[in-house]
């Protein structure tokens, strides 16, 4: 089963779409923000 970021927080694709955009354009322009996100993520990798 999967379930859709979009369905859980009530968005739109688009809007889910535009978010991820926003923040991989941000991690390209600012490394300490990649590190960051990067070792959130992960915390949740199995």
């Amino acid at each position: 089963m999967t379930i859709q970021i979009g369905a859980i927080f009530d968005l739109t694709y688009s809007s889910v779409s535009h978010s991820v955009k926003a923040v991989k354009s941000a991690m390209a322009k600012e490394h300490k923000f990649r590190d960051y996100i990067e070792d959130m993520n992960s915390q949740f990798k199995v």
